[in-house]
C-alpha cells in the first residue's frame, strides 16, 4: 500500500497515462493502482467511455500448495507517469503490459520535466503460500462466497453487458508463456461452461478474449483458462448494475 492516499492524481485518456499524485513514492500495482482506477471510473462518468486501463490477475496454482502473486496488466497502451520531481519510486508488486513489457517498462518518464530524475526500485514479490484446493465443489463454494461479499459493491464493469478485449497472462513458474492455445471456461456452481468466444494471443504471453453479457450475469463471475505448457489461470470479474 502506498504511503499517500490516493496514489493517483488523475487519468489522461488522450495520452493513455496514469499520473501519480504528489508524494507518491511507492505503490502496489494491484492494491493501489488497479483499485484506484476502478474507483475513479465509478465516480467519473466521463471515464466510462474508454477501455479499462489496467486489469488484475494472479494467485495461479503452481503446485505443492504454492500460488503465484497477484499482478497488474496495463492494457491498450496505458502506462504510469511518476510525480514530476526527483525522487525514488518503489514498486512493491508485479506489473506487466499487454504488449509484453514488465516492471519499470510499464512507466513513462519521457514527459517529465528536463532534469527530473526518478530512480525506480522494482520489487516483484515471491510466490505466496496459500491452501490449494482445485476440486470443483471447493471452487463453487469460493464463487458463492465472493458473490455474497460483492452483491452490494459497485464496479466499472456492468452486469449482463459484454466486455470486449479482456486481457490476462498465461504463466509457467511465474513467467508469461507465448504461443499457447488457450481454452477458457466460466466456472459455475455445478458445472463449467466453455466461453462463447475464442482466446487469442495479444503479444508475448498476454492473451485476450471477448466476454459476453451472459458470461457476466452475476455479481462475481469466475473464469478458468488452461493450456498445455502453462499453469491454469483463475480470474474473478466483479460487476455492478
Amino acid at each position: 500500500m502506498s504511503v499517500v492516499d490516493p496514489v493517483i492524481d488523475h487519468l489522461d485518456p488522450a495520452l493513455k497515462r496514469i499520473f501519480l499524485a504528489a508524494g507518491a513514492t511507492e505503490y502496489h500495482p494491484v492494491t493501489d493502482l488497479y483499485a484506484e482506477v476502478r474507483s475513479l471510473r465509478r465516480l467519473d462518468d466521463t471515464l466510462h467511455w474508454f477501455q479499462m486501463p489496467v486489469t488484475a490477475a494472479g494467485n495461479v496454482p503452481k503446485g505443492g500448495g504454492k500460488f503465484t502473486s497477484r499482478y497488474a496488466v496495463f492494457c491498450h497502451g496505458w502506462k504510469v507517469v511518476p510525480q514530476d520531481v526527483t525522487h525514488a519510486l518503489y514498486i512493491s508488486g508485479e506489473q506487466i503490459t499487454d504488449e509484453g513489457e514488465a516492471g519499470p517498462a510499464c512507466l513513462d518518464t519521457s514527459i517529465l520535466s528536463p532534469g527530473t530524475n526518478v530512480t525506480i526500485h522494482y520489487e516483484p514479490p515471491a510466490s505466496e503460500l496459500v491452501r490449494a484446493d482445485t476440486e470443483l465443489a471447493a471452487i463453487s463454494l469460493a464463487v458463492q462466497a465472493i458473490q455474497a461479499k460483492t452483491d452490494g459493491l459497485p464496479s466499472g464493469i456492468q452486469r449482463g453487458q459484454p466486455l470486449a478485449g479482456f486481457c490476462f497472462a498465461m504463466l509457467l513458474n511465474g513467467q508469461p508463456v507465448p504461443g499457447l492455445t488457450v481454452a477458457g471456461e466460466r466456472v459455475g456452481t455445478t458445472a463449467n461452461a466453455p466461453l462463447a468466444h475464442a482466446v487469442s494471443e495479444r503479444r508475448n504471453g498476454v492473451y485476450v478474449v471477448d466476454l459476453t453479457g451472459v458470461e457476466l450475469v452475476d455479481p462475481a463471475n469466475t473464469f478458468r483458462f488452461t493450456a498445455a505448457g502453462a499453469d491454469p489461470q483463475i480470474i474473478t470479474v466483479v460487476t455492478s448494475g
